[in-house]
């Protein structure tokens, strides 16, 4: 295979179970499905993976240095410190097979054929809306304006988004934000 963990940027690459053990390997590749599955700790990997936490953080660091995890912190309910938890990153993301945009366009094609391109506006506007209502918690306590749009582009890509918030100059001279989505979800 000649794919290379350069390549992982292009939206077009995916690889099979098999691809993805030649571009990292064993036991790195399982890590990597592992974390498909949802985000873990080095504990929680070591004990699914029956190796140690050493040799788990070792895997996961250099994970992290070709920008296919990344970890944050989660706080514990008994005393201590936090844990660290790791996540694919949208890199890693790229290197599954995912049509559900083939899928989306295909029901919203759907349901302005059949129910007509009012409904399905009525509905994109009710999706909207609970969005907003998910959102409003994380937003409400954010101080400036550029603090609640960095946290709607984080909450956004958290939710598939890809979105991100970009200075815009305008002919006056004045500068606004601008919140870039990369794909809609």
């Amino acid at each position: 295979m000649s794919s290379t963990l350069n390549d992982v940027h292009d939206p077009e690459t995916s690889l099979s179970a098999g691809g993805l053990v030649e571009l990292l390997g064993d036991t790195r590749a399982r890590l990597v499905h592992l974390l498909h599955g949802s985000a873990a700790s080095v504990a929680g990997l070591a004990g699914q993976m029956g190796l140690s936490e050493v040799a788990i953080r070792r895997h996961l660091q250099v994970l992290e240095r070709n920008g296919l995890v990344s970890a944050h912190t989660v706080r514990n309910d008994r005393p201590g410190r936090p844990s660290a938890h790791y996540a694919l990153t949208d890199k890693a993301r790229r290197l599954f097979p995912d049509n559900s945009a083939e899928l989306a366009g295909e029901l919203m094609d759907f349901l302005s054929d059949e129910h007509g391109r009012s409904e399905l506006l009525r509905f994109l506007r009710w999706r909207g809306e609970r969005q907003a209502q998910r959102y409003a918690p994380a937003l409400a306590n954010t101080g400036t304006v550029a603090d609640r749009t960095e946290v709607l582009a984080q909450l956004l890509s958290r939710d598939g988004f890809d979105a991100g918030v970009t200075t815009v100059t305008a002919p006056d001279g004045s500068t606004t934000l601008q919140l870039v989505q990369g794909h809609c979800a």
